[in-house]
């Protein structure tokens, strides 16, 4: 199982929620030690579809797509592996913290079960 904040990739290489950097990295898991790629994110704290804010988890879709759950934008993201640094597109929560049915507080991690997602 993996550790709180990442998760593995289709291909086994691990991905980071890289919180303080406002990134997602996939980093290898055949060469430890190498360089991991920025797969989501600018490094920049923001709202756009591009950017990330103090992403706390990621969990990987059937589709090999990525799920981000961001702390501070209070929502969770879906951004294409196909096309790293492309537009995400916001899945659950509306950007304002809240506790309606569509909105999301802080969340902390998401996980895939059957298409559906779930998010704490």
């Amino acid at each position: 199982s993996p550790a709180p904040g990442g998760g593995s990739s289709r291909h086994g290489d691990y991905l980071v929620a890289d919180a303080d950097n406002h990134r997602i990295q996939l980093c290898p898991a055949a060469s430890p030690g190498s360089d991991c790629t920025t797969v989501a994110g600018t490094g920049s704290a923001a709202s756009a579809p591009t950017q990330l804010n103090g992403p706390k988890g990621v969990a990987v879709t059937t589709a090999g797509d990525y799920l981000v759950v961001e702390q501070y934008n209070h929502r969770l993201q879906l951004c294409p592996a196909a096309s790293p640094g492309s537009l995400c597109t916001a899945v659950a929560g509306t950007g304002s913290s809240g506790s309606g049915h569509a909105q999301l507080n802080r969340p902390a991690d998401v996980a895939v079960t059957a298409g559906d997602y779930l998010v704490a």
